[in-house]
């Protein structure tokens, strides 16, 4: 452990964590030798009880009513994209080819709000 550090954070009981410059057998040698007691060697830094705990954030599942709605626009997507596959649609229908590509883009737009709603939301 001796090369891998430079610097120790001993915790000491009783919120008491001593920050000391040098690696782990100075520390003991210090420690051993009674040096530890001096301020100069070491400061004390008291650990602060009153402080909440930072909040972790929990991930929130979507909803069933949520999912179904995904599961609605993904599925209507994946239709108008199989629809928009067949290169016939274009020739024999021009306004219905362009409807579904309004109908496509107006999907993205709202498969991007409902996502941003339910990020906000968790």
């Amino acid at each position: 452990m001796d090369r891998m550090v430079d610097h120790l954070f001993a915790f000491e009981g009783n919120g008491v964590v001593r920050d000391y410059p040098g690696n782990y057998t100075q520390y003991r040698e210090a420690l051993l030798n009674g040096l530890i007691q001096d301020e100069k060697a070491a400061h004390q830094i008291m650990v602060d009880k009153s402080q909440p705990k930072a909040h972790t954030k929990e991930k929130v599942q979507l909803s069933f009513n949520e999912k179904r709605e995904f599961e609605a626009l993904e599925k209507e997507k994946t239709d108008i994209r199989n629809a928009l596959a067949d290169s016939s649609l274009f020739a024999k229908d021009p306004a219905k080819a362009a409807a579904l590509f309004a109908r496509d883009a107006q999907i993205d737009n709202e498969l991007v709000s409902a996502l941003e709603r339910w990020e906000i939301l968790s």
